[in-house]
């Protein structure tokens, strides 16, 4: 597992790489790994959704549907708020080769919507405001 303090921030309703990531080498192409993030996530009004990336492919997430964006999760946050998601997916890589997963963040789509991993949007140097981490999780099963 790794567990990442890094903050990201997007405004784009297409999800985006947000740079934490974890790889895995599967010992057979019959493996599965299952794959757990816990991400902490912050935002202006701007309904955060995340998702989980195989290397460029989103996987275990819903599709767009029209204007509603696909994704494994969101969460209603305020602009002091972290909302804890955990989203988890039972992956077929089928390859030996070394695979990464990521997480990844869309926002509402609007410019003075933004949304965050591992803070809040007003961010203020204050007691009440927190810097959380976001983990992810590999497990390689049945090889």
């Amino acid at each position: 597992s790794v567990t990442s303090t890094t903050v990201f921030s997007t405004t784009s309703s297409t999800l985006t790489d947000t740079g934490i990531s974890l790889a895995i080498t599967p010992s057979s192409t019959s493996s599965k790994v299952l794959v757990v993030i816990d991400a902490s996530v912050g935002g202006n009004s701007s309904i955060p959704a995340i998702a989980i990336l195989r290397n460029t492919t989103v996987i275990g997430s819903g599709s767009d549907a029209g204007s509603r964006r696909g994704a494994a999760s969101s969460a209603g946050v305020g602009t002091d708020d972290i909302a804890p998601i955990t989203v988890s997916s039972l992956d077929s890589p089928s390859t030996t080769s070394a695979t990464t997963y990521k997480l990844a963040l869309s926002s509402r789509g609007d410019v003075s919507r933004a949304s965050y991993t591992n803070r809040t949007h007003e961010d203020v140097n204050a007691g009440y405001t927190v810097r959380p981490v976001t983990t992810i999780t590999l497990m390689e099963i049945g090889a």
